[in-house]
């Protein structure tokens, strides 16, 4: 935890200046391949119907490392729709209110992972590659790092993985995701599966069934349990014992919910 908090911290410092700050975000709360990221525009976050403020993610493609569509995405069971987890939530919600004074309303459109804040275009593989290196390293020191991220970053900068050794990078958020969710989350196997891309429902590699919002609730209060960003995880408590309501809020331009960047980033 104390890691992912430096982590979340870092990349808030970023997160008004460079879109990339919330692709990472994105990838460490969700799991989802750095392809299926750089495919993903605003129009892909989805508002559950009962009006409560929450929202989940539909994958449905992804790009190679040239940002050109692929024809099938990592395994048959890709395409899949990620709850939001409420930390996550929480930084979406203010993260999209800023884009909407800064281009209107309007933002369906907008690649989630940009080149930059003045760019329509979504950002490219090695650039993304490149920042989360520059991140990781600044947040990831020696005497603290888990011992599978120095391994990696070491073979990385000695040339062991060669030409794959940049998705390294990435895969290690997608790794620390994975383990929170083994660690914390009330899910079974299967249900990590289908959440990782790797299974349909019920771990059922065949063809995936109609969207289940009720299964995709359950899913997300088990993900709600995990602590990434502790700081945001007392807002998340907080405000769900006070107002249930409070995403809601948020949406509609509500001050209920206190979100300082710098402070989060202290």
């Amino acid at each position: 935890v104390e890691q992912d908090e430096r982590l979340i911290a870092r990349l808030m410092t970023d997160l008004l200046i460079d879109s990339r700050a919330i692709g990472l975000i994105i990838i460490r709360y969700t799991g989802i391949r750095p392809g299926e990221l750089l495919y993903l525009r605003w129009e892909h976050l989805k508002f559950f119907t009962d009006k409560n403020g929450r929202t989940y993610l539909v994958i449905r493609d992804t790009v190679d490392r040239n940002g050109k569509p692929k024809k099938r995405g990592k395994t048959p069971n890709s395409i899949r729709p990620i709850p939001v987890h409420g930390e996550l939530q929480i930084i979406i919600d203010k993260y999209c209110s800023f884009l909407r004074e800064t281009y209107g309303e309007d933002i369906g459109n907008l690649p989630i992972c940009r080149n930059n804040l003045q760019s329509d275009q979504s950002c490219k593989y090695n650039q993304l590659v490149n920042y989360a290196a520059l991140v990781l390293r600044e947040v990831l020191d020696d005497a603290s790092m888990l011992p599978y991220v120095r391994s990696f970053l070491a073979d990385m900068e000695s040339g062991v993985y060669k030409g794959r050794g940049e998705n390294i990078r990435l895969y290690l958020l997608r790794k620390a995701f994975y383990t929170s969710l083994l660690a914390q989350a009330q899910l079974d196997a299967n249900d990590k599966y289908y959440i990782m891309g790797h299974a349909v429902r019920g771990g059922h590699k065949g063809k995936r069934g109609p969207l289940d919002k009720k299964y995709l609730k359950d899913l997300m209060a088990a993900m709600d349990n995990v602590v990434v960003s502790a700081a945001l995880h007392r807002q998340l408590i907080t405000h769900k014992i006070a107002n249930a309501g409070f995403f809601q809020l948020i949406n509609k331009g509500s001050r209920l919910l206190t979100f300082d960047l710098e402070k989060l980033a202290e």
